[in-house]
């Protein structure tokens, strides 16, 4: 029996290429707690079905992939194609990392929900083994350019040559394992590029019709932006340091009433971690901060400076910046991304249809 290369080289891949969502278009952020609100979280990705195998580039040295699959320490491998193993290693760490991503969207997978998505995880890792070997015969390898070239634009991910080593070392791997992933990713992609996506043709009036049919996917919410300086109050504060942080604000109060600029008493004075952007909170859906900041900050109109507002987290001086209103994303700018969307949706059903006549034809034995 030939061995696979396998081992902790998923994780290379998971650390690099991790599962597309193309079908998310509508724009606007979910903010962290109001504990958090001056930090700028990024919207989320949302996973796609675990028998989709499409990855993009990003880098999640943090994300804790393995832990806590619910698979049971078993066999070395949990299935073989053509005689090439897929390791329970691998297996255990994809099935982690799409819990984990499901976790993340607030969805505790259990039960017969998590036994489908074990069979969608094995089954998605046969199809990436059997396409990498159908490519190789069909001698879709990159060069070691290519290979390289992809190599670099990974650890420009990295913010130096110390972190991407030190993710390395993390996963337990080498360079070597990783431009041995890369090499199949681009083997892969490159086939399916040439053999499914390149096939699909959408038309204007598809990609419209979509557009007007799924109005909610292309709607950015309303949001409003403020800024705020912040004297904190530690859970359980006395008395004596609510009134010297009551006099802390006030002051601050005053000083803004003489006419001193908001950003730059933020920057001297808050508390904050938004201190050092002048207080600027970005732009938040309602929501996103407890109840007493948030209906102070919605009374002002733009421009304008609230009184003192008490929460739990100590004392705000408060300016509301700017507001968008929900807008629709115009046809023209979202265009392009739908056309890919339906592209790569109408890929996969060529592609399904093609490893399911090529599983008929390959040897494969699946161990879960």
């Amino acid at each position: 029996m030939r061995l696979g290369k396998s081992g902790s080289l998923l994780t290379a891949s998971l650390l690099i290429f991790f599962v597309l969502s193309t079908g998310v278009f509508a724009g606007g952020r979910q903010e962290e707690s109001q504990k958090r609100e001056e930090s700028d979280k990024s919207e989320q990705e949302a996973v796609q079905e675990a028998g989709e195998t499409e990855r993009q580039e990003a880098v999640q040295s943090g994300t804790p992939i393995g832990s806590d699959s619910g698979l049971e320490n078993g066999g070395d491998s949990v299935a073989t194609v053509n005689g090439v193993e897929i390791s329970r290693q691998d297996f255990d760490q994809l099935l982690g990392f799409m819990r984990y991503q499901y976790m993340q969207q607030g969805m505790q997978i259990q039960g017969q929900q998590l036994e489908q998505l074990k069979q969608g995880v094995l089954e998605s890792l046969i199809d990436d083994e059997l396409i990498y070997q159908i490519a190789v015969q069909e001698g879709y390898e990159p060069g070691p350019r290519e290979v390289d070239a992809e190599l670099s634009r990974t650890k420009e991910q990295f913010g130096s040559e110390e972190e991407y080593r030190t993710a390395l070392a993390q996963q337990g791997f080498d360079e070597e394992d990783l431009r041995h992933e890369i090499k199949k990713k681009l083997t892969r992609d490159t086939f399916e590029q040439d053999k499914f996506i390149s096939q699909v043709e959408v038309s204007q009036e598809e990609v419209r019709k979509f557009y007007d049919e799924n109005p909610e996917q292309f709607t950015e919410p309303f949001q409003f932006r403020s800024s705020h300086i912040l004297v904190t109050l530690e859970e359980g504060a006395g008395e004596e340091e609510k009134r010297a942080a009551r006099e802390k604000i006030e002051k601050v109060q005053r000083r803004l009433e003489a006419g001193e600029e908001f950003s730059e008493l933020a920057r001297q004075m808050s508390e904050g971690p938004s201190a050092e952007n002048g207080g600027d909170l970005n732009y938040a859906p309602k929501g996103s901060f407890v109840p007493e900041f948030e209906e102070a900050a919605l009374e002002l109109e733009v421009g304008e400076v609230s009184d003192i507002v008490e929460t739990q987290f100590g004392y705000h001086i408060i300016k509301l910046t700017d507001i968008k209103e929900e807008q629709k994303a115009p046809f023209e700018q979202i265009r392009d991304r739908i056309e890919e969307y339906l592209v790569r949706v109408e890929a996969q059903e060529i592609r399904k249809v093609y490893l399911a006549e090529r599983k008929l034809e390959a040897d494969i034995n699946r161990n879960l």
